[in-house]
């Protein structure tokens, strides 16, 4: 067998474009959760947390392949839904990234962030008219995006400076200014709008692929240098992995 005496550069037998996300997000303080990894608890890939599910029954949150790749699949009008186990040490200061798909019908609760207390709570969902969109429940702060295309979805998200930003993968950022009477001790909610079996008609056929969350950090309002790093990576990862 022949051998070569020299090094190779890194990541050249390793997944470049997970590899150089991984290192990115680790840099950055983010978290991803992906659903290759799904289990009960679901581990983060990146940081030191779990999601855990919020059915109302065993086994409503599965995870199976969908076009290409593992995701968690929701069903309509079934909380299949799980919680990030940290509360968001900001709640008005954080960022989020999905990779996601409609069902049949469309996916009706994607993410939201609400108050252990109840009163108004940001979510983002897809509309009946298929248009991604991330609003308040009180309704007094919405923004819609351009419809839905076909397949696998990125979708980020931001709620930072009074404002809540809403974008696709190099799309216009769109933004409003936010409500002020957002939770103090935001909890983080993937596929479901709350904890509570009810709220069956915001329930939506969704696949979700990848969870990324920034605590803190406005990704759609980087400047720094590692920000910069961190977000073409994340473009790098979606243009060869999605």
């Amino acid at each position: 067998m022949r051998r070569v005496a020299f090094a190779l550069p890194e990541m050249a037998l390793t997944d470049h474009a997970s590899t150089r996300l991984r290192m990115a997000l680790e840099a950055s303080g983010g978290q991803w959760f992906c659903a290759e990894d799904g289990a009960t608890p679901w581990p983060a890939r990146v940081g030191n947390s779990s999601a855990y599910p919020v059915a109302d029954k065993p086994g409503l949150s599965a995870f199976s392949p969908h076009e290409g790749a593992q995701a968690l699949c929701l069903q309509t009008g079934v909380n299949g839904g799980y919680g990030w186990s940290d509360t968001m040490p900001e709640p008005n200061s954080w960022s989020a990234a999905l990779i996601w798909a409609s069902g049949k019908k469309p996916a009706r609760a994607l993410l939201s962030l609400r108050g252990e207390g109840g009163g108004n709570y940001l979510y983002l969902q897809e509309t009946p008219e298929r248009r991604i969109e991330l609003r308040d429940n009180d309704g007094t702060a919405i923004v819609t995006g351009p419809e839905c295309g076909e397949g696998w979805q990125v979708t980020l998200i931001s709620s930072t400076a009074g404002e809540i930003k809403l974008a696709a993968l190099g799309g216009e950022v769109l933004s409003a200014p936010a409500p002020d009477d957002l939770p103090n001790d935001g909890a983080l909610l993937l596929g479901c709008r709350s904890h509570r079996p009810g709220l069956k008609k915001t329930l939506g056929a969704g696949r979700i692929r990848d969870l990324f969350i920034w605590p803190g950090r406005d990704i759609l309002a980087e400047t720094t240098e590692a920000g910069g790093e961190m977000c073409a990576a994340f473009d790098h990862f979606c243009l060869w992995e999605r």
